[in-house]
């Protein structure tokens, strides 16, 4: 047995004093003589032998009264209840963005926080975790301000990451149990925690409802130099169909508005042709208030601007990258100004035989610094240099080398580069053929591949490289319909494909084209928020790339000083708003909850079952029951 608060067990001496007033008699007698006794000395004898018993009774309740009350105040506890060994539980919050629905005007989360500041033991050793804080080895009393203050999150609850944040080890030393307070949306998994031996416990918060309507997505369908196209995606977590608003505003004022009926449907706003502007879609929805609104930013149309180093024909290009959606040129590589190289968002090295050390190196950096090639091998190029420009060995000779034409036989059309051309599979398709004396190693994506497996041209969103020369003599490639959609889509430079908006807790790369010559940094700003983003610069553009720094969902302005350079907009990740939960089933093989209350008095309990103090009160009390009982009816 170990005591809580031992301290108290140096009042034990204070037993010494009823056996000090029981056993001395401090009041003193006088004897008086009497004439005849006989009878008296009788009744005397019985009386003294009655009081003798009810004096060492008296004295047994009250020290054993005191002795309990000693005992109570010590708070007493078995050994195998020791704190040092069982004191710490790890509870987890989910701080996610759906658990922002309300149950009675209040949050699922600030339900559950209210619920753990009523319920918990102030002094109780815990561990507590959100997606995004971490506090361990604490208690309530010590984090008590910081869960008033514990806001959403915008990243997705995964028990794996937060679970990660744990020191195992020291876990399963300390037999700790775990609770997991969440709405439990379909995708968690419990595999991080099941390796433990701890008893888990699940409290469930579930909503009374799931009725929710959402902006899910904006796109642009369409644009010339006159009109822009915008498609809105809406829809409903529930099959009621209801005629609700959409408003569409530009800078704040409201520029367009439809209507949304019911299910999942795309609603469409055609607007003039005005350059870059930023705004947000707007709908009435009170159940969920962080995807009723979609921030956009629109950039200024620009043509991309493509150069050709050729020293053979480029009349295909030309055909493809037409006046009036590109600034197409074609230079022979010995021409080639290498300053011109900073303006040009794609080059294609088209057929170059020979590629000279300096322009060797000055493409190395083009490739460095950001720039877009697409890499089209003369039949007897120089591996070597190849390998060089792309800093990766991608080239290899191809042996033996037959010349014979091989088809190509599959188009992959997961690869971005083919992104929304193909709604299926290619079957039934007339491939073309190509003859090559090399073979690319497929370290970069597949994009079309032959018949025996082997790659004809593999790239990434900056590279883009063919197994072999385009040229009539050795492919045609040229005749065929999938040269335009692979050229097309890899011409267009990124900030005219750029996304409207980016999602807020993902990893964020933008690139700025700016002439600004002042060495102070970039500060992206709304009226409510400023930051510096972390920032690299070349030759080209200035890379920003963001992590953690927005917070709320808007509409933000780069800035350099005091130049608006473009505007950027965030938005909270949708895939919070889907309210599909996990089912009982899934959930069967642990101890779940409704409530958090039920979870934390669980906790309380088994906090107190080795407790013995309240066993020494109710003792205590007995114990003065009886004294009472002896004064009373023991003569």
């Amino acid at each position: 047995m170990v005591f809580e608060y031992p301290n108290f067990l140096y009042a034990l001496i204070l037993l010494a004093v009823p056996l000090m007033v029981h056993l001395f008699q401090f009041r003193k007698f006088k004897r008086i003589p009497f004439s005849n006794v006989q009878f008296l000395q009788k009744i005397e004898s019985q009386t003294r032998r009655s009081k003798s018993i009810k004096k060492w009774l008296l004295l047994a309740s009250r020290s054993l009264l005191l002795l309990c009350l000693i005992l109570a105040f010590a708070q007493p506890k078995w050994k195998k209840y020791d704190p040092e060994i069982i004191t710490e539980h790890i509870i987890v919050l989910d701080n996610s963005l759906s658990m922002s629905v309300k149950n009675d005007g209040t949050s699922l989360m600030k339900a559950a926080i209210q619920d753990l500041i009523a319920v918990l033991p102030e002094d109780q050793n815990i561990s507590f975790y959100t997606i995004d804080q971490a506090f361990p080895k604490t208690s309530l009393n010590a984090i008590r301000n910081d869960l008033f203050e514990i806001g959403y999150s915008p990243k997705t609850f995964d028990l794996t990451y937060v679970a990660s944040q744990f020191d195992m080890d020291q876990v399963n030393e300390k037999a700790t149990s775990i609770i997991i307070i969440s709405d439990f949306q379909q995708g968690n998994s419990f595999k991080a925690l099941d390796s433990t031996e701890l008893q888990l416990s699940l409290v469930k918060l579930s909503p009374r409802s799931t009725k929710n309507i959402s902006v899910d997505s904006l796109y642009i369908k369409n644009r010339t130099l006159e009109t822009l196209t915008l498609g809105c995606r809406v829809s409903s977590k529930t099959k009621e169909s209801s005629t609700i608003p959409v408003e569409l505003y530009v800078n704040d004022a409201i520029d367009a508005k439809s209507f949304y009926n019911g299910g999942e449907e795309e609603i469409t706003f055609v607007l003039e042709e005005r350059g870059a502007f930023s705004g947000y879609i707007s709908i009435n929805e009170p159940n969920l208030l962080f995807d009723n609104k979609l921030y956009f930013s629109i950039q200024v149309l620009d043509k991309p601007k493509i150069l050709s180093l050729s020293n053979g024909n480029s009349g295909y290009l030309r055909r493809i990258f037409t006046d009036d959606e590109f600034d197409f040129e074609s230079q022979l590589a010995s021409q080639l100004d290498f300053a011109a190289l900073d303006g040009v968002d794609l080059l294609i090295l088209n057929e170059l035989e020979q590629i000279n050390s300096n322009l060797e190196a000055r493409l190395r950096r083009f490739v460095k610094d950001g720039g877009r090639i697409a890499l089209i091998p003369h039949a007897n190029g120089a591996i070597d240099s190849y390998n060089a420009i792309l800093g990766q060995p991608l080239y290899m000779a191809k042996t033996p080398s037959t010349g014979k034409p091989l088809a190509i036989s599959k188009v992959h059309t997961t690869h971005p580069v083919f992104n929304e051309v193909f709604e299926s599979e290619v079957k039934n398709f007339q491939y073309p053929t190509y003859i090559s004396n090399f073979t690319i190693n497929p370290i970069l994506g597949r994009i079309l591949s032959d018949a025996e497996g082997l790659p004809f041209t593999v790239g990434t969103t900056q590279l883009i490289c063919f197994a072999g020369p385009l040229s009539d003599a050795y492919s045609n490639f040229t005749s065929s319909p999938l040269i335009v959609p692979l050229f097309y889509n890899f011409g267009f430079k990124s900030q005219n494909h750029e996304l409207l908006y980016q999602t807020i807790g993902k990893p964020i790369g933008i690139e700025v084209y700016t002439n600004e010559q002042s060495e102070n940094p970039i500060v992206i700003e709304n009226e409510y928020d400023a930051f510096i983003p972390l920032q690299s610069q070349n030759r080209r553009a200035i890379s920003l790339n963001l992590r953690n720094e927005v917070q709320k969902a808007g509409n933000y302005q780069v800035r350099k000083d005091r130049a608006v350079l473009k505007s950027l907009s965030f938005n909270f990740d949708r895939r919070e708003n889907q309210l599909i939960y996990m089912t009982d089933e899934e959930l069967s093989g642990y101890t779940v909850y409704e409530e958090t209350t039920a979870a934390l008095d669980s906790l309380k309990k088994e906090r107190e079952n080795g407790g013995l103090w309240k066993w020494f009160l109710i003792f205590a009390l007995v114990f003065l029951g009886s004294e009472w009982l002896i004064l009373k009816f023991m003569k």
